[in-house]
């Protein structure tokens, strides 16, 4: 199947509307399939991060939102209202 990279892991030919939630890219609602993304599948399958770009993903910690960047092969499971951010790489050698 040529659109396999915008699936999520072990997804089969039965992801139909039904299984697609919205998430949130830099607060613009996307819709994808639910389910196991890597970082790099999930970048794919939102596909307005701009190349180069890392996405953190948006958690909450004692009821305020606290953003984590998702590393490289990080397996990740995507459900209804998720929120991600996508930025330039930060840090680096001083």
């Amino acid at each position: 199947m040529a659109d396999d990279a915008h699936r999520p892991i072990g997804a089969d030919d039965k992801t139909k509307a039904d299984h697609l939630v919205t998430v949130f890219l830099n607060t613009l609602p996307h819709e994808i399939a639910r389910g196991d993304y890597t970082t790099e599948t999930l970048i794919a399958a939102l596909k307005d991060v701009p190349q180069g770009h890392v996405l953190d993903v948006v958690e909450k910690e004692h009821g305020q939102p606290v953003l984590r960047e998702l590393q490289p092969g990080e397996h990740l499971k995507v459900k209804k209202g998720d929120e991600f951010i996508s930025h330039v790489p930060t840090g680096g050698a001083a």
